[in-house]
């Protein structure tokens, strides 16, 4: 059957939280989700996160390769920031294949598409919220000031059948793209399942006054699939952070043994609008080093390509200590014979010269590429922590302490959320 996971608020089940994602064709060994963005809480409250099977009574959430984080952003809110989920299907068909390929285009259909059109919806859900720099008609998010933005966005897309397919949080629309998906905000793969798929993304943004952010989706040969209602979510919020980049990856690494890799340089900061550098980040290493203690909002979109023998893991790691219970892995054991993408999102707690990177991980695949388009990592400190004092107790970042089995002795009762 299919799967959904979800964060929701105070336990209320629904497909239409925007912080949820939803995939029809598993691998039948290991799989991973992320969801990622903002709500709008009230004092007392509660986020937890929920996975749901439409018709398996016993599968298992794993330990390893999870974890669960969130921070109040109350010390940035002046308050610039939405949280949507989207309403309505948009069905997405072509009559010209010519404009399918890597040539970026407008028309509908094959190449790129933008979620527009009563896209999305800011309210319905606790904790969904609207802003005045939202425009949930066209789903396009225009920067009312200049500044660095928090970003994350999941989409559905339903028989997406034919070819591969890239969903990317775009700077100023695609008339903007420029045919290189080195863009920091994006995320390809290339064997969907044929009924429900997800896709997230998350990430940061420097935007100029009037900038704006939208939503899109590319199929490279496919002209007949819909972008899904339920399960898609889109968020910005403004953040004050002296130290952050967005940086893309520009070359593809092309790995030669099993086990834990480093992704490496080069990376840039520079070349498409919206990335921006910090000399914290080696863009020829791929390594951040922490100036001060504080707290970390961290992402990485990565993507594999011919990774197609075994099961991989993909990790934000700290001082390059290997784990699978950092709380900042994914981990799945049937990647695309040809392209993957996956994201890892969270916060770390991080020492004055302590450094983050990416890593993957395969456990046989010795040939594989780490790619560069679709790749890219993000780092924000978010709070900074005078020396001798406590950690905020405004935030978390957790593991998953045990593996938690589903036995199917009816326990899951009608609608299966656990």
């Amino acid at each position: 059957g299919w799967y959904s996971t979800a964060i929701l608020t105070n336990g209320v089940q629904s497909w239409d939280s925007g912080m949820s994602a939803l995939n029809g064709q598993l691998a039948s060994n290991y799989h991973d989700f992320t969801m990622a963005g903002t709500r709008w809480l009230d004092e007392g409250d509660y986020l937890s996160v929920w996975a749901y099977s439409n018709q398996d009574a016993a599968f298992v959430l794993q330990q390893n390769s999870a974890g669960f984080h969130a921070y109040l952003l109350s010390e940035h809110a002046s308050t610039v920031g939405f949280s949507a989920t989207k309403d309505g299907q948009q069905h997405v068909v072509a009559g010209d294949a010519n404009s399918c390929g890597w040539d970026p285009t407008v028309v509908p259909g094959c190449g790129w598409t933008e979620v527009t059109g009563s896209a999305w919806k800011t309210d319905g859900y606790k904790g969904l919220h609207g802003h005045e720099s939202f425009d949930p008609g066209t789903g396009r998010f225009t920067a009312p000031q200049a500044g660095k933005f928090l970003v994350s966005a999941t989409i559905r897309l339903d028989s997406a059948d034919d070819g591969w397919f890239s969903t990317a949080v775009l700077t100023n629309g695609v008339d903007s793209f420029d045919g290189s998906f080195d863009t920091g905000m994006s995320v390809l793969s290339g064997d969907l399942a044929d009924n429900y798929n997800d896709m997230t993304i998350s990430g940061l943004r420097q935007l100029d006054t009037g900038d704006f952010l939208s939503v899109a989706v590319y199929a490279a040969t496919d002209t007949d699939y819909t972008m899904y209602s339920n399960s898609a979510g889109f968020s910005v919020v403004a953040i004050r952070s002296k130290v952050a980049f967005s940086a893309a990856k520009v070359q593809t690494q092309d790995v030669t043994a099993s086990g834990w890799t480093e992704s490496t340089g080069p990376y840039s900061c520079s070349g498409y609008k919206g990335l921006f550098a910090h000399p914290s980040f080696d863009e020829s290493t791929g390594r951040f080093t922490a100036p001060s203690e504080g707290i970390y909002f961290a992402a990485a979109n990565i993507r594999l390509d011919h990774a197609d023998t075994g099961w991989f893991s993909a990790a934000v790691l700290t001082n390059g200590e290997s784990s699978w219970e950092s709380g900042m892995s994914v981990l799945n054991g049937d990647l695309a014979a040809n392209f993957e993408d996956m994201c890892v999102v969270g916060l770390r707690h991080l020492q004055a010269n302590d450094f983050l990177s990416v890593w993957v991980y395969s456990n046989e695949d010795a040939e594989y590429s780490i790619a560069h388009d679709g790749g890219s990592l993000h780092v924000a400190q978010l709070q900074r922590i005078r020396v001798g004092a406590d950690v905020p107790a405004e935030s978390f970042s957790v593991t998953v302490a045990d593996s938690t089995g589903n036995s199917g002795d009816g326990a899951l009762g009608s609608n299966r959320w656990t």
